[in-house]
């Protein structure tokens, strides 16, 4: 799921279930503020551009978010 919310760009996975006491931050793979779009442009580009998401790009993006700051339940 990509979510933009006036000035800040989340994409969470959404194969996790919240719990009501999680924070936004749990399963969110990445969070952008809108002075860090130019910045972060290749990213965004390669990973949501039309053709990426057709060959279906965006499992790689959750395949690689381990390395992102997500709690360990998630990936039991």
């Amino acid at each position: 799921m990509v979510k933009l919310v006036s000035q800040e760009f989340a994409v969470y996975d959404c194969t996790v279930k919240p719990k009501s006491s999680d924070s936004a931050s749990v399963a969110r793979i990445k969070y952008l503020r809108f002075t860090e779009y130019l910045k972060e442009f290749d990213f965004l580009w390669d990973t949501f551009s039309k053709e990426r998401v057709q060959k279906r790009q965006l499992r790689n993006l959750k395949e690689g978010s381990r390395r992102f700051s997500v709690r360990s339940r998630l990936w039991k």
